[in-house]
């Protein structure tokens, strides 16, 4: 069982390599490659869910992030162009959970859905240079202000029940601070071997 799900892993963390990369680029590749997939899978179950509750049109938002995920992972694959697609994976990850509040009806109804944004700009310290970092985390700043600036133009009512949207947030919350824990202990390790290499001053 373990072995045909380890050849797999290695297998897509080789999509778009380059035997010109570093290890520090090489890794940052992988790491955006394995996360890309259950991203994609997470972004087809809460579009089924969605759909399943009522809500056709929020459920059509992640089924769109999983499709065009999966066409900038083919075009990395085949360009190899790792900028761009570590520029619009950071840049759906960033736009969608706003779409999909939006359709919702606002931060209560959409079950905090926004804050998966925060991924963008913790994603940039660990995918991308570090200096890139700021400009995406103002950008997840501008959106929770526009997001409150929207609020009291969105619809109030929902066809999710109270229990579901209560469910939504509990599994919103747990799901970003579980990422937010895993890229910050990934973000360590790459940083880690950087630090031994520093020389220290006499």
């Amino acid at each position: 069982m373990w072995l045909p799900l380890k050849k797999i892993t290695v297998k897509v963390a080789s999509i778009g390599s380059d035997p010109t990369d570093d290890d520090d680029i090489r890794l940052r590749k992988s790491l955006l490659l394995l996360c890309s997939f259950p991203f994609m899978v997470a972004g087809c179950a809460w579009g089924s869910l969605y759909i399943a509750t009522g809500e056709p049109l929020s459920g059509l938002i992640p089924l769109a992030y999983a499709f065009v995920s999966m066409l900038s992972v083919i075009h990395f694959g085949i360009t190899r162009r790792y900028q761009f697609f570590c520029f619009s994976q950071l840049l759906l990850i960033l736009l969608l959970p706003f779409f999909l509040m939006l359709t919702l009806g606002g931060f209560i109804n959409g079950s905090g859905v926004v804050l998966w944004s925060l991924i963008s700009p913790l994603g940039a310290l660990l995918f991308d240079k570090p200096s890139h970092a700021p400009r995406w985390f103002f950008g997840f700043l501008g959106l929770v202000i526009l997001s409150g600036f929207l609020e009291p133009y969105l619809r109030h009512t929902t066809n999710l029940s109270a229990a579901m949207i209560v469910i939504f947030f509990v599994i919103n919350f747990m799901g970003v601070g579980s990422l937010i824990f895993i890229m910050g202990m990934c973000i360590t390790k790459i940083q880690s071997p950087m630090l031994v290499r520093t020389p220290t001053a006499a």
